[in-house]
């Protein structure tokens, strides 16, 4: 609806000066058929000329006036979406409290019963999830950190093994923190319904943050079903989906942040996995 309101009165500018203009036309076709004279005419010229002007400038005070708003709404929107990722990031971390009381309780069980071997195996399986936890944490991005705690919990909440793999600073990276989440957020989705879509034994999504001499790679890899090379020539098109109930806007989001930047993006897709590259130069 405020997009509505900023563009009407561009909208009724427009309208004021094509009327402007064919009235103008009409003045020099009634010109030409002498119905008036000359001096009638050019009393005319004068005001529409004015009027024409000062619509232009106000043409030009409102697209100043409507790209700063477009602004400070995707501003208004990119704190919110941070404002989300820090309060699921809580809701994380409070759960993973809740659940760490009840891995002492029952690794006190185990011992209680002597159950040595049993307490080997539950305790690897919590290593596991630890790994996941401290690669989040080393990397150096607050926002990013936080979002990958959110999808780290989905990714849990499907059974699909999540694994992060940082071996880079993102200090470096010149796209905004807002950007960055949306990039990775889009990619990370992407990859979660591939590998819920469809039946296969353990599923796995991972995520690779590595550097090459001065560029980033951000990988995304999962093990769901192969994409054929028709879809991966079409895939990052507005509104091209393998889904039919999806709009197909995400990977065009991703696009067009990576190109932004001057990135570049590749797919690879075999039966093995299928992985989704974005490529960025540091600053």
């Amino acid at each position: 609806m405020d997009r509505l309101n900023n563009i009407i009165p561009i909208i009724i500018i427009v309208v004021f000066e094509l009327l402007i203009l064919a009235l103008l036309n009409l003045s020099v076709y009634i010109a030409g058929t002498n119905a008036f004279t000359t001096g009638n005419l050019t009393i005319l010229i004068f005001p529409m000329n004015a009027v024409l002007f000062l619509l232009a400038v106000t043409s030009v005070i409102m697209f100043i006036r409507i790209s700063v708003n477009i602004q400070e709404e995707a501003e208004n929107r990119a704190r919110l979406e941070s404002l989300k990722h820090l309060e699921a990031l809580m809701q994380t971390m409070r759960r993973q409290r809740h659940e760490f009381n009840h891995h002492l309780q029952t690794v006190y069980g185990f011992l209680c019963v002597e159950a040595y071997v049993e307490v080997k195996d539950y305790l690897q399986g919590i290593l596991e999830e630890v790994a996941v936890t401290n690669a989040i944490i080393s990397v150096d991005n607050p926002g990013v950190s936080a979002l990958l705690h959110v999808k780290a919990a989905q990714m849990e909440s499907h059974n699909v093994q999540f694994e992060v793999t940082n071996t880079a600073s993102l200090k470096k990276i010149p796209v905004k923190t807002s950007e960055l989440n949306e990039l990775l957020g889009n990619l990370l989705d992407n990859a979660l319904e591939a590998v819920t879509e469809c039946s296969i034994k353990n599923p796995k999504v991972k995520l690779i943050i590595s550097q090459r001499g001065e560029e980033y790679i951000l990988s995304v890899i999962n093990n769901g079903l192969p994409i054929s090379q028709s879809a991966i020539n079409k895939i990052f098109d507005p509104g091209f989906s393998t889904k039919k109930e999806h709009l197909g806007m995400g990977l065009y989001i991703v696009k067009q942040i990576v190109e932004k930047y001057g990135g570049t993006l590749n797919i690879t897709s075999n039966e093995r996995a299928t992985n989704f590259q974005a490529f960025i130069k540091m600053v």
